[in-house]
């Protein structure tokens, strides 16, 4: 027991002693994005027989720039380096389709948006070989709310289904980057990051399509969100 406390004690000593000799810093960042948008879409009609009448595949793909307010915390050892960030993006994602089905007196109206900004937090491990230039791989995940709109005319029975559904979503979002020291105090980062967010799905309700049978519309969309920052960051410590 005594030998095990001893090497408990030597042990922890040798991580305080390790981690005395890193060198901490805060900073803050004011950057510029931009956000690509590509989300999977697609639009199921299936009828109360159990018969699917159409289905309607679509990309709704779309791209805005964006400004981005993050702060983080590194520990430096050597040539190692280790942090945590928080930022938030401010960009909305709108993109609108517009589909006629020929001869069929079918129309339908999707609008897929990713409404106010995106939160995000990562950490980041970083190896500098050399001075000024820090490399890193980002581990972090993404917020943002989506919402959904979807109207199907069909003038042949004088009806209208609407879809409307709004979600938050959060996702994975791996990234890499790099820092550039400008001096002590200021540094200018690149950093690029994808997120894979998972499935929305909605159904709409009930539309009378005539012989007793009804259809209903289900809109699923897969989003993913590709950001590209560039920021200047000011450093304390």
């Amino acid at each position: 027991m005594k030998k095990v406390l001893l090497v408990s004690l030597m042990t922890m000593a040798a991580v305080s002693s390790t981690l005395a000799g890193a060198k901490h810093n805060v900073y803050v960042g004011l950057g510029a994005a931009n956000v690509i948008g590509n989300h999977n879409a697609v639009i199921t009609y299936a009828t109360n027989n159990g018969g699917t009448s159409r289905i309607l595949s679509n990309q709704f793909a779309n791209s805005t720039g964006g400004i981005d307010i993050n702060f983080g915390y590194m520990a430096a050892l050597n040539n190692f380096t280790l942090g945590l960030e928080v930022d938030y993006l401010f960009g909305n994602l709108n993109k609108n389709n517009y589909i006629v089905v020929t001869g069929n007196n079918f129309s339908d109206r999707q609008k897929v948006e990713s409404t106010s900004g995106a939160w995000g937090f990562g950490i980041r491990l970083g190896y500098s070989c050399i001075d000024r230039i820090h490399p890193f791989v980002r581990l972090g995940i993404e917020s943002r709310r989506f919402k959904l709109t979807s109207i199907t005319d069909n003038p042949a029975f004088s009806s209208f289904t609407g879809i409307s559904s709004s979600d938050r979503k959060i996702a994975f979002a791996p990234g890499a980057g790099m820092d550039f020291n400008l001096n002590k105090n200021l540094a200018l980062g690149v950093e690029y990051r994808y997120a894979f967010y998972g499935s929305i799905t909605k159904t709409g309700p009930a539309q009378n399509v005539g012989g007793g049978l009804t259809r209903t519309a289900t809109f699923k969309i897969t989003p993913r969100v590709s950001t590209a920052l560039i920021s200047l960051k000011y450093i304390w410590g």
